[in-house]
């Protein structure tokens, strides 16, 4: 950060600074973690490269530092890794095309940020980016980890490379319509329990069958949501 805004710097400067000892600097953080890292089809092994992924997975300190943080964080659930630009929310994977395991739990918490993002100021941000990216952030903790990671890229939605710097004017409507979705993530990595319906009349209060003195009001675990194929 501090490279873009001296009298120097490239202020559309993209990597670490990283001395790469053969005139080069710098190494992609989001393609420097350990899963599925090295891949060609989703980095460049050249370091004059934007996307040049590292001698190694995590051989920079700063995604060693957020490695170290996310494995001391007892039951971490969600990390969101915000970007620029071209409003979209994605989910892992990012190095390949193919679904994820929990694919139908990743896409519906992807799903409910877009709405919720597009109802604050009607910018409907997409889900896919076009490309792969291989030892990305979100891959690694959700193929490590089992941790919800998603990448929102913000405003604006096209405008070349002057798109990482958008006028000041967008700073705070981008927030607004981010803070709902953020929040509405924050609120399902918090609860402390998986709540299913023991019978089709469960209303949600906890206990949902009462002791009326000779056996329950009625059988637990008639769950019309759990079932098993074939029937037993």
């Amino acid at each position: 950060v501090a490279h873009t805004w001296t009298s120097g710097g490239y202020r559309y400067w993209r990597k670490n600074r990283r001395n790469n000892g053969d005139g080069t600097f710098g190494v992609d953080l989001n393609r420097n973690y350990s899963y599925e890292w090295g891949r060609p089809d989703g980095s460049s092994g050249l370091t004059a490269d934007d996307t040049y992924r590292g001698p190694s997975a995590f051989s920079e300190p700063e995604t060693r530092a957020i490695r170290d943080l996310a494995q001391s964080v007892p039951n971490l659930k969600a990390l969101v890794t915000y970007h620029s630009f071209s409003e979209l929310f994605l989910r892992p994977w990012g190095y390949t095309t193919a679904d994820p395991p929990g694919e139908p739990t990743l896409k519906s918490i992807a799903d409910r940020s877009i709405s919720l993002i597009a109802a604050v100021h009607g910018h409907t941000y997409n889900d896919s980016i076009g490309y792969n990216a291989s030892g990305e952030t979100t891959d690694w903790l959700w193929g490590e980890m089992r941790v919800a990671a998603f990448t929102p890229e913000l405003r604006p939605s096209s405008g070349g490379i002057t798109g990482f710097s958008p006028p000041a004017s967008e700073i705070i409507p981008t927030n607004e319509e981010n803070l709902p979705a953020a929040l509405a993530l924050i609120h399902d990595a918090a609860a402390r329990e998986v709540w299913i319906r023991d019978y089709p009349g469960d209303t949600g209060q906890e206990p949902s069958a009462v002791w009326t003195g000779s056996g329950w009001s009625h059988a637990f675990w008639l769950s019309p949501d759990i079932w098993t194929v074939p029937e037993t």
